[in-house]
């Protein structure tokens, strides 16, 4: 029996749209002043994932090369990691109700763990100014 626990970052939910549009300064504290919809996952890329890894055990078995080198049972899988691991989208195709409800089909956010999360975020925020290009996104440190 496989076990693992699913870690998403930040889930675009109706919750997470309302505090955008009302509440700006505690989505920037959770986000670190980026957009929520670069750094946020659709609900959809969980489900996604969890599919993914059902529907092949070779993945979730040891030396599989995915997510991690040991397998999956009973460990943690972040979202975003497994995602860009399993060469997953996120949103939906053109034309579709996920499409309509998270935007077209992109890339996973990057993990609430990377660069690509902290750099353009908590880190940006404490370089000096000059030195902000550096972890904006598309910057080395982002």
């Amino acid at each position: 029996i496989d076990c693992l626990s699913v870690w998403p970052g930040l889930v675009l939910t109706e919750k997470i749209e309302e505090l955008f549009k009302t509440n700006r300064s505690r989505i920037d504290r959770i986000t670190g002043g980026q957009d929520p919809q670069r750094v946020g996952e659709s609900p959809l890329l969980t489900g996604r994932v969890i599919a993914k890894l059902a529907e092949n055990p070779v993945l979730r078995q040891p030396k599989a090369g995915l997510v991690t080198p040991d397998g999956l049972t009973g460990r943690v899988c972040i979202v975003a990691e497994a995602a860009k691991d399993l060469r997953l989208s996120d949103g939906g195709p053109a034309g579709s109700v996920g499409e309509a409800l998270y935007g077209p089909l992109r890339t996973p956010a990057p993990s609430i763990r990377s660069l690509g999360f902290l750099g353009p975020g908590p880190l940006r925020a404490a370089l000096p100014e000059a030195f902000k290009p550096l972890a904006s996104p598309g910057g080395p440190l982002a």
